[in-house]
């Protein structure tokens, strides 16, 4: 899962959605388990620009999805997700803190654990 956190980040992408339910293991076996994340219908690529077609095994059906998303800028503003999953950043920017103007990659990393 972290391999496949870090493909999207190198690629300037951020799910802002992570949660159990959206990852999928492909077995039940430890050994074979390859888990792939899934519902990428909030994500944003950050900035433009990046390549998103990759050869990550994790990633292979996801990158479909992500070739068509649109370049936003290096930060995002958006309230959106899984209340339980938000990171603080993410609701720190919606009640417009002092200092919280927008949040980036952080807030995946905040819901993966």
């Amino acid at each position: 899962q972290a391999q496949a956190v870090k493909y999207l980040h190198d690629r300037n992408i951020v799910h802002r959605d992570f949660k159990p339910e959206n990852i999928l293991l492909t077995s039940s076996n430890r050994e074979t388990m390859v888990a792939k994340i899934s519902d990428f219908g909030l994500a944003v690529q950050l900035g433009g620009g990046a390549d998103v077609v990759g050869q990550a095994h994790a990633l292979q059906e996801a990158t479909k999805t992500l070739q068509k998303l649109e370049a936003t800028a290096m930060k995002c503003r958006t309230f959106c997700g899984t209340p339980l999953y938000f990171a603080p950043e993410m609701i720190l920017t919606y009640q417009k803190s002092p200092g919280a103007t927008a949040y980036g990659k952080e807030v995946d990393m905040w819901s993966v654990g």
